[in-house]
This record gives structure tokens, sequence and C-alpha cells, in this order.
């Protein structure tokens, strides 16, 4: 026999045995289900102490969220989120590359009125927490930007993403949360190997309407010194604690007012320094068919508020004018450093939204961020206006 007829009957003969192999069909158990936002916005700011050396902040910006969601049963749900954008923003939208924010699987003991969540969530931190604007999904919160202390702790539209665990009981009189977690941490990172902790207390059970809620949360993420390379990057770089008190109440004729105060602390162990801020928010809300209309003031109170930039602990700089470009990595360096932390802010926020689908919606915001003392000599407030086009499918 020839080599060449050799090589064709072999090649008959596998083609046989192939066809012949039954296809196995993986059935995946369960529902899977693939949602998401995106969102897309021109906003144009105007900055105090910026000079003809700085970079405009007129852009325009986008980003998209992703949301995998596989109900294995009605009791076993895993999450998945990615989000994503162009980068570089003023708002600090997620970009250019894509990244990785919840990641969790949600055990759901119904008869106990019991969610039990492993794996990566936002931190319970107040009631807010659930009407932040998230990357690209601004649907729950009637502005576009977030308050002036979810600012500062999560992102300007942004949550502080955090892994671990959590479990809320549901009952009548309240509900209880209680997240044991990395701490300030947004990664698996956690070097000084402390852990984190927030507990959460609401209840609507008196007035029909009326909600009250408690938070409080601990997170001690301070570099330890006898430890080489013990820098958390990902993390407040403090021994972070804070509580905060939450109420709302809803009118019978789309009527909505919200508020929270409380305090927190970025102790960096020094005695010498001032870490603690008081923080407070005031909004209200009406909505009627498509359109809806908000107002939010919300304010940072540093003990240390005289501007002086001296005896500064690790408190970060809340509003938008905290240097720009964004990214201030080598050779990316900021020419404006940005106000002095130690003084007092306070923002304003007024805005229109417009549904013209049930799944998009236009928003127009104005903002001000009043910072009170100047620096250098010069103010740092920040005012301007942004247009998004928000939508979910």
């Amino acid at each position: 026999m020839s080599y060449g007829k050799f090589k064709l009957g072999i090649i008959i003969s596998t083609t046989f045995i192939f066809i012949s192999v039954p296809v196995v069909k993986a059935e995946i158990p369960g529902k899977i289900s693939i949602g998401g936002n995106y969102i897309g916005l021109i906003n144009t700011f105007d900055v105090d102490n910026s000079t003809a050396a700085d970079s405009e902040r007129d852009q325009f910006d986008f980003a998209a969220n992703i949301d995998f969601e596989w109900e294995i049963n009605p009791d076993i749900i895993i999450t998945l989120q990615l989000q994503g954008g162009s980068g570089g923003g003023s708002l600090g939208l997620q970009g250019p590359g894509p990244v990785v924010t919840d990641l969790n699987v949600a055990f759901n003991f119904e008869d106990q009125n019991f969610v039990f969540t492993m794996g990566s969530f936002d931190a319970p931190f107040g009631e807010q927490t659930e009407s932040l604007t998230n990357n690209a999904d601004s649907f729950r919160n009637p502005l576009l930007l977030n308050s002036i202390f979810y600012s500062s702790f999560g992102g300007t539209v942004g949550t502080l993403n955090t892994l671990g665990v959590m479990g809320t009981l549901s009952r009548q009189a309240a509900d209880i949360t209680l997240a044991i977690t990395n701490g300030t941490s947004e990664s698996s990172e956690n070097p000084d190997g402390n852990f984190g902790w927030v507990l959460s207390i609401g209840t609507d059970a008196g007035l029909e309407g009326l909600r009250i809620a408690g938070s409080y949360m601990q997170s001690d993420d301070l570099p330890d010194p006898g430890l080489s390379g013990d820098i958390d990057n990902d993390s407040m770089g403090a021994d972070f604690q804070g509580w905060l008190v939450d109420g709302s109440y809803t009118f019978t004729k789309g009527i909505q007012v919200k508020g929270y105060f409380g305090g927190i602390e970025y102790n960096d162990d020094i005695s010498s320094t001032k870490d603690k801020v008081s923080i407070w928010m005031g909004e209200t809300s009406y909505r009627k068919g498509k359109w809806q209309i908000a107002a939010r003031l919300s304010g940072w109170d540093p003990a240390d508020d005289n501007g002086d930039g001296l005896l500064v602990g690790p408190i970060p700089n809340p509003g938008l004018n905290a240097g720009f470009p964004v990214d201030n990595t080598p050779p990316n360096t900021p020419t404006t450093p940005g106000p002095n932390v130690d003084q007092s802010v306070m923002r304003l926020q007024v805005g229109f939204s417009w549904a013209l689908k049930e799944n998009l919606v236009i928003k127009t915001e104005y903002v001000q961020d009043d910072y009170d003392k100047a620096s250098a000599g010069k103010l740092g407030d920040l005012s301007g206006v942004i247009l998004s086009l928000n939508g979910r499918f």
C-alpha cells in the first residue's frame, strides 16, 4: 500500500470515529440572566484656583456596567458585576480597563427571613448605600453625583466595595445587617491581617412612610511600622471608625425627604493630628409621572478646620476639586495639588430628570463644592453643570 493511500485511510477512519462519538451537552442548573447600565455625559466645571497651566474640566465621558446573575435555585444566587468606561474624567468613572466589583453568592433562608452573602459587595454603612450612583447606574439616585461624604467614602459616582461575609435578618419590628470584611480594602489585599465590621439597624415599624436607621463601622487599616511592606494601597490607610443616623419620610404625593448626620475618624495613631470629621446631609425630591426634581445639601466638617494645612492626618479631600488630572501616577502629576483638607466643605446639588423610556433617563445637575478656607491665597470652590443620558438593559 502506498503512503498516500495509507494516510487517506487514517483520515477517513478518524473521521468516522469522531462522527460516531456522542456529543455530551452540559446542562447548567437554574437560570442565568445578563443586564447592566450605560451612561454618557458631558460636564463643564469652573474651578476658582485653576490657572492657564491646569487642564480644563470640560469633558465628554462614558461608562458601562455589566451584571451577570446565576440563580442556581431561588435560595442560591451568584452575582458578578463588571465596570468599565473611557476613564480619566473628572467624576472618577471606571476605565479604561474593566474591573470586577461585586462578586458574591447569596443564600436566602426564606423561612427565617435571613440572607447570608459571601464575597465582594458594597460596604453597608448607612441607608444611602442602596441609592448611591455606582459608576454607570444612577437609577436609584434622584441626582447624579453622591453626597460629599459618600464621594470620599466610595467615590463621586461609586461605592466602597469590600470583601467578606454579610448577614441580614429581617423582622417586622426591624432589620439588622452585620458584615465582617477586609475593612476599607477593596481587594483581597489585607497585609495587616485585621478585619473590619459594619453593623446597621433600621426600622419602618412606626409612622407609615417613615424610616429610621443607625450604622456603626470600624476598620483598623493603619500600616504596621513593624511589618515590611505593610501598605494596603486599596484601603484608607487609617484606623477608620464612624457612625451614622439616617432618616427618611415618603409623602403620599411623590415627595420624599432624606437626611443623615454622623461622625467619622481617620485615626493615624499620632496624637498631634486631628482626625475626626462631622458629616451631614439633607435631601428632598418630587416625582410626577416621567419627571423628577431633587435638591441636596451635604456637609463635611473636620475638627481641624483652620485650613492651614498643618497637623493633618490621613483625612481625604472629599470634593471634586482634589487636583486634576485624576490619574496622579508618574508622570501624570497634577499641576494643582488641590485645596488643603483641614477645612469644611459643603456641596449643593440641584437636578432634574426626565424618563424618555422606562429604562432611559436624561439627567441634568448643577453642583457646587464650597470650600470654607483659602489655600495658598486662593479659594478652592468649584461649580459646574452635568448633562447625562443613563440607560439600563
